[in-house]
């Protein structure tokens, strides 16, 4: 079969006349899923463990399984260790691998009934580089046949994992052993819970919505028991949370316009009270009436500086025509903007931070036309910045992807870089080109793009807080 993507399709841009020229070049492209057909959304998801080992998986097809990668410095392409057939992704799921390389999934099956439910898989790779499925979880609600849950993040801690999902009317908080799938708590509740993560306290916050307002909840890691957040605010969503090393928690919100879901333009931070040990709302950042939402994790630097992106779309017609972006930096005591940069299309994902200083976004830049073709398309980019001033050190573009997909929100044909422990750029793509004959043809693959460093040393430097996705900040005693 005739690759669908080669070396033809990437070039670099440098910035900086003084770093080496092959920063930003591609050292090599897996291909995990070619499509025959368009289908409503496609991507790819992975998660890099401790040992370095790539965990990757596309969802979107009929090829469902999961692989595990193992990359060496300089190689032209990962040796590929083992493959688990059935277990394929939902998208707006996560992979996930944690310190002691138990592997999460989450794929989508059907019951007798005939209807589709969300399966939580958790496995682990043997001496005999054979991943073997320890346990998993059907996420069905027979009570509510209608709902399909799903997880949106996983976040494990030592021997114990833990995630939300919604169904119709409420939502749950479970936390099992991950090595045999125990039941240790549960904590349900009416309204819909965000993204849970582990906070530098030892304490499960989530975010969630019910009866018109928003809160952060926090329970008791080993017993699932509430712990007060002292939130004097009204009617605000909260979406993400986040940490740095001084353990402030940073916390995104969400609006409603014309009851669509998106991103607010503010930050708020909290503070843990010296008293009571709990977390309190301290101050509000505003971004300004800019016309932005931020819809993603804000990253944490040093010296209590925060990177966030956020967005604004143009709609024309039912499709996005143009998107403009800002990446920023803020000093999170004193809610002063040090620098803000636009860039011109739609940022993927949050920012990741490496330890270098590099800042790095995965952008999907404005279709060229957007007219009444059946396929547009626009061009994958990462992006690599200064983190000190915004300054840009080298731009990758990549192949192109569905504009539609692009246009779809959270994993949208394009993943947020990740770093490994050589500081190569991973990102995941899903790849579309024109045949000769005129046909379009589809793929996703991972992609190595060639960086300085490894992820930075801080306490929430990537979207889930390190490459493994498990959401876990530092622990502070």
């Amino acid at each position: 079969m005739e690759k669908l993507i080669s070396a033809a399709d990437f070039s670099v841009e440098h910035f900086d006349h003084d770093s080496s020229p092959s920063l930003g070049a591609l050292r090599w492209a897996y291909e995990l899923f070619r499509f025959e057909a368009r289908i409503s959304l496609q991507g790819t998801l992975f998660a890099i463990g401790e040992d370095g080992m790539i965990v990757a998986t596309a969802y979107g097809g009929t090829d469902n399984r999961l692989v595990g990668l193992q990359d060496a410095p300089d190689a032209d392409h990962p040796e590929r260790q083992w493959t688990h057939d059935g277990i394929g992704a939902v998208s707006r799921s996560v992979v996930a691998v944690d310190a002691k390389g138990r592997i999460y999934a989450c794929s989508m099956g059907g019951t007798d009934a005939g209807r589709l439910q969300a399966i939580l898989h958790v496995l682990r790779v043997d001496q005999a580089k054979t991943a073997r499925e320890l346990w998993q979880e059907a996420l069905f609600d027979p009570e509510t046949p209608r709902a399909q849950p799903n997880i949106s993040a996983i976040t494990v801690s030592g021997d114990i994992v833990y995630y939300a999902h919604n169904v119709i009317g409420g939502y749950r908080v479970l936390a099992r052993h991950a090595d045999t799938g125990e039941s240790l708590w549960r904590h349900e509740a009416r309204g819909f819970a965000g993204r849970p993560c582990l906070g530098p306290d030892g304490v499960l916050y989530v975010p969630v919505e019910a009866g018109g307002n928003g809160a952060i909840i926090g329970l008791e890691a080993d017993t699932g028991k509430p712990v007060a957040v002292d939130d004097a605010t009204n009617h605000v969503y909260y979406h993400r949370l986040s940490f740095d090393h001084e353990g402030r928690m940073f916390a995104t919100e969400r609006r409603y316009q014309e009851g669509t879901a998106v991103g607010g333009s503010a930050v708020h931070v909290f503070l843990r009270d010296a008293a009571s040990g709990h977390y309190k709302k301290s101050h509000r950042i505003e971004l300004g009436d800019t016309g932005q939402h931020i819809e993603t994790t804000l990253i944490a630097g040093a010296s209590a500086t925060l990177y966030g992106v956020s967005g604004h779309e143009t709609i024309v017609s039912g499709r996005v025509a143009q998107a403009t972006s800002m990446v920023w930096a803020i000093d999170a005591r004193d809610a002063k903007i040090l620098w803000a940069r636009p860039v011109s299309g739609r940022i993927a994902g949050s920012p990741t931070l490496g330890a270098d200083g590099t800042l790095y976004l995965s952008v999907l830049a404005n279709a060229a036309s957007v007219d009444d073709r059946s396929v547009a398309t626009c061009q994958a980019q990462v992006h690599a910045l200064h983190a000190r001033s915004g300054a840009p050190r080298w731009i990758a573009r990549l192949p192109d992807v569905d504009f539609d997909q692009a246009a779809r929100g959270r994993y949208p044909g394009l993943t947020a870089p990740v770093l490994d422990g050589d500081g190569t750029v991973l990102v995941g793509i899903s790849a579309i080109k024109e045949a000769k004959q005129g046909d379009v043809q589809r793929g996703c693959y991972l992609l190595a793009l060639r960086g300085d460093e490894p992820l930075a040393r801080t306490a929430w430097p990537i979207e889930n807080g390190n490459a493994g996705h498990t959401g876990t900040a530092p622990r502070q005693d």
